[in-house]
């Protein structure tokens, strides 16, 4: 029995006999392609995943079950049990007792730094003074003999700065102490060790004494390079002093044309001359100064030692600091010839440079 054609006749008719054929050979060959198509590419999506999960299959085996935790545990936002390995947390311990403000206080070794007797001339000890419910700092171990000495012209004492830390208390922010630190995030430090620092600037007449030592000494390239790094501008005096004003003498006012070489010079020859180790104060001991004696101030007290011992520390002159930055060191407070209040950024300069005095400190 033939097979059916279902080619209509009339076009049958019209294409003739060689026509029809190659219509129907086309026509099947349409509709067989799709057929043909989608197989293959049913074949290559299986063929892709299996090779896939064979290889997920040998990274589990080659990882272990600790890897795949490892992985897992994240996806799911929880820790999977491995029954397998023991458990690696550590046992808790019980919860101890809640300790009392003192105790907590005493551990974190917060100071709250409180006015501090001055060093007389006569070379009494210096002896910190604490208030009542504060921490009293530490006695110092040695003695500042040099330092006491060196202070004793101006009269402004020593400090004692006590290890830990120094907080900057909330009072009088429009104060010229409160504004600086404030701004320098200078208001909390801490210090790592107790130091003594001079409430004075050095000043004129001492530091004329080393340069009077330089002088005398022979001729020959140590002492030109040392009178090259002393400068010429060291004695200058401030034109502002009046006869019966803080500095009326020259002498004692504070130098302030030397270079951070030749401030750091001095402290070693008067450290040698007098048997102890002198050095410039670090930002963090500066500020733990203005802090030790803002916070001892009030403005109704009527002796005025703290408030001319802050006044030392803020103004007067930039001071020459041992912390380093960009330029070369940090400047420490103000200096009243320059008229201007650099109060929102700090001043970093060349240690060539004669522009700032300075003062000294000992470490405890």
């Amino acid at each position: 029995m033939k097979p059916t054609s279902s080619t209509h006749p009339l076009l049958k008719k019209r294409l003739g006999t060689r026509g029809g054929a190659k219509v129907m050979a086309r026509r099947k060959q349409a509709e067989a392609e799709p057929e043909g198509r989608w197989g293959g590419v049913r074949l290559l999506m299986g063929s892709i995943l299996f090779i896939v999960l064979v290889a997920a299959a040998l990274t589990v085996w080659r990882a272990g079950p600790s890897a795949v935790r490892e992985q897992m545990e994240p996806l799911l936002g929880q820790p999977l049990l491995n029954r397998s390995e023991p458990s690696e947390q550590p046992l808790q311990e019980p919860a101890s007792q809640p300790q009392d403000l003192d105790s907590i206080i005493k551990d974190e070794e917060l100071l709250v730094p409180q006015p501090m007797a001055r060093l007389e001339p006569k070379g009494a000890a210096l002896q910190p003074v604490a208030s009542k419910g504060t921490t009293q700092p530490r006695a110092s171990t040695g003695t500042p003999s040099c330092l006491a000495k060196l202070s004793q012209q101006d009269k402004r004492g020593v400090l004692y700065l006590a290890k830990g830390h120094h907080t900057l208390l909330d009072k009088d922010a429009g104060h010229e102490a409160s504004r600086v630190l404030n701004a320098l995030k200078l208001n909390r430090t801490k210090l790592e060790s107790g130091v003594w620092m001079a409430a004075g600037e050095v000043t004129i007449d001492q530091f004329r004494n080393y340069v009077d030592a330089v002088r005398a000494q022979p001729e020959g390239p140590a002492k030109d390079a040392e009178l090259a790094q002393i400068g010429v501008l060291w004695d200058r005096t401030d034109p502002k002093a009046k006869s019966g004003g803080l500095y009326a003498r020259a002498a004692i006012q504070p130098v302030r044309g030397v270079s951070h070489e030749a401030a750091m010079a001095f402290a070693a020859w008067y450290g040698e001359k007098n048997g102890c180790a002198l050095r410039l104060p670090t930002r963090e001991e500066w500020a733990a100064a203005v802090i030790n004696r803002f916070n001892g101030w009030n403005s109704n007290d009527k002796d005025k030692t703290i408030k001319y011992q802050m006044d030392s520390l803020m103004r007067g002159v930039r001071e020459w600091s041992l912390s380093s930055c960009s330029l070369g060191y940090y400047l420490l407070g103000q200096d009243d010839w320059t008229g201007v209040q650099h109060v929102a950024a700090p001043v970093c300069m060349p240690a060539s440079l004669s522009v700032a005095g300075f003062r000294l400190v000992m470490d405890e």
